[in-house]
């Protein structure tokens, strides 16, 4: 005998909060394939994140515009001395001055500052797909966090129901002299104290569906009905350690931005050491003269070789700087992939020992169906009253069994993190 929860109810009140035009931006009843979709809808964290990727375009733009034409114009409306004329004080010696300037190279220094800002980026929009995948998995926790709610409070509901009825039978007896008043306090006591923890559970469930509504990025809409998703993937073999971890260091996002980030450190010192490098310019310059005068000059063209003779331990400070920065990322890079190992072996221990609990579940699943139909046969020959704690433990069989299998599936969506992979649910199928 199943209980089937493939459709599971919002309360009354959570349905009630899910009035007006907010609730029409969520479908009724919401499955995890719609909800995953939402991962990829404007978010706070997202926006940030997208935020920082064109900031740091925006930086390599700037570092290229090294090598752009720099155009000036000076407007000096100016009074001198200097050109008047003798037996006069001043004499307008007003000029306007375009001047036009061109890095032609500079021995490499703008290739290493570009190719360090290119590598910023690349490890921003690392950290974008690491910003999706915990979009994706919040969602998939949250969805899964909503209908353990409801199968939990189905568990207690029918437990407090079941005390109820025993509580009422007694207090008839108890009107028929066979049962005393202390007998018929513990047992109004243990139905009270179911009723409290179910009150508890239904409060859960609200939350829940405010947490789920506030990772979908609608928290005016409280979901009502969720469709229970199904996970094939539950029974798949556990893959080898060190073979999966050549995977994951390949493509987790994680470290894909601390190589990035190290790699834009290696050309920074590499532009840091450069401050001494020579650079070759041209400039070309037009002016407009008030008067003219024999020292002024109405046009010039210069190619320059600027070659820095001293500048006060400048560059090797900047040197210094830079090479404890590549250091510091070095070392942030080699303690990320020792986190990464332990969290890899950490999820593939948990999911040979999820796949043990599963067995446990399956079978007091299975245990507690039976009982029920036994008890149903016996309770219909009137021949025993104990169908309601059957029933009570059925469902809160069929919670445990949920739990571990949400558990497992969560698991294989964050292994699949770990790869670099966007975690999916699509069609019933986990990918």
């Amino acid at each position: 005998m199943k209980i089937n929860h493939s459709l599971l109810k919002a309360t009354p009140l959570a349905v009630a909060l899910c009035s007006g035009t907010a609730a029409e931006e969520l479908p009724n009843p919401l499955s995890l394939d719609t909800a995953m979709h939402f991962a990829e809808h404007a978010h706070p964290e997202l926006d940030l994140q997208l935020a920082q990727v064109d900031e740091h375009i925006a930086r390599v733009s700037a570092a290229r515009a090294s090598y752009g034409l720099d155009a000036r114009l000076d407007v000096i409306p100016r009074f001198s001395d200097f050109a008047a004329d003798p037996g006069r004080d001043l004499e307008n010696d007003s000029r306007v001055s375009l001047l036009l300037r061109k890095r032609w190279y500079d021995f490499g220094r703008t290739r290493s500052l570009t190719g360090a800002a290119e590598a910023e980026v690349a490890g921003e929009e690392a950290l974008l797909l690491n910003v999706r995948q915990k979009r994706r998995l919040d969602i998939m926790r949250r969805f899964l966090a909503v209908i353990l709610a409801d199968l939990k409070y189905l568990a207690d509901d029918e437990e407090m129901s079941r005390l109820y009825v025993r509580y009422d039978k007694a207090r008839e007896r108890q009107q028929l002299g066979m049962l005393a008043d202390v007998d018929i306090l513990e047992l109004e006591t243990a139905y009270r104290e179911a009723l409290d923890i179910r009150a508890a559970t239904e409060a859960q469930r609200r939350y829940t569906r405010l947490q789920l509504a506030l990772a979908l990025g609608v928290p005016d809409a409280l979901p009502a009905d969720l469709v229970r998703p199904r996970f094939p993937r539950l029974e798949e073999q556990t893959p080898d350690y060190q073979t999966l971890f050549v995977e994951v260091a390949a493509g987790n996002p994680q470290l894909m931005n601390l190589r990035a980030r190290r790699d834009a450190a290696k050309l920074g010192v590499d532009a840091a050491r450069s401050l001494r490098h020579p650079e070759l310019v041209t400039e070309v310059g037009a002016n407009y003269l008030e008067r003219k005068v024999g020292t002024r000059e109405a046009a010039r063209i210069d190619l320059q070789l600027r070659i820095p003779l001293y500048q006060g331990g400048i560059e090797r400070a900047a040197a210094a700087e830079a090479e404890a920065r590549l250091q510091q990322r070095e070392a942030e890079l080699r303690s990320a992939e020792f986190v990464l190992r332990q969290e890899l072996l950490r999820l593939l221990q948990q999911l040979d020992v999820l796949r043990i609990e599963r067995r446990t579940a399956k079978g007091r699943e299975d245990y507690r169906d039976f009982a029920v139909d036994r008890a149903r046969g016996i309770y219909e020959l009137e021949l025993d009253t104990s169908l309601g704690e059957s029933m009570a433990r059925l469902t809160e069989a069929q919670y445990l069994s949920a739990k571990v299998e949400f558990e497992t599936a969560m698991t294989w969506a964050r292994l699949d993190s770990l790869m670099g992979e966007l975690p999916t649910y699509t069609s019933g199928k986990q990918q």
